[in-house]
């Protein structure tokens, strides 16, 4: 495996910096489910359903929420915490506000509250 530079990703190195993992972030598989190819469609998913999503059509709209509510799923689970809390900090997002995002989707039977 190559050396990462993890100071390219300042919230996932605080992350890594606070569980004094720093000798073993070469190590972390930080798209453990996906191969480079999966990871790239389901990039190219996202854009396009955001694009989707702040589009003039209404069908196109509506279409995009169903979307990004299955891409939530099949995306957030086969990545790296650290990978998730890095992209949510350069969103400006914290856990609360992916909560209030999701917030009509049921986990475990309950739905998120606000």
């Amino acid at each position: 495996m190559g050396k990462i530079d993890i100071s390219k990703f300042p919230k996932a190195q605080e992350m890594i910096i606070d569980a004094e993992l720093e000798d073993q972030a070469d190590y972390i598989k930080w798209l453990p489910m996906f191969d480079k190819e999966q990871a790239a469609l389901a990039l190219a998913k996202m854009y396009v359903t955001a694009k989707a999503g702040a589009s003039d059509s209404i069908p196109g709209r509506a279409k995009a929420k169903r979307s990004t509510d299955k891409l939530f799923f099949e995306v957030s689970g086969k990545i790296h915490l650290y990978a998730r809390a890095e992209a949510r900090a350069r969103l400006g997002y914290d856990s609360e506000d992916v909560t209030r995002l999701f917030c009509h989707i049921a986990f475990g039977g309950e739905k998120y509250r606000r």
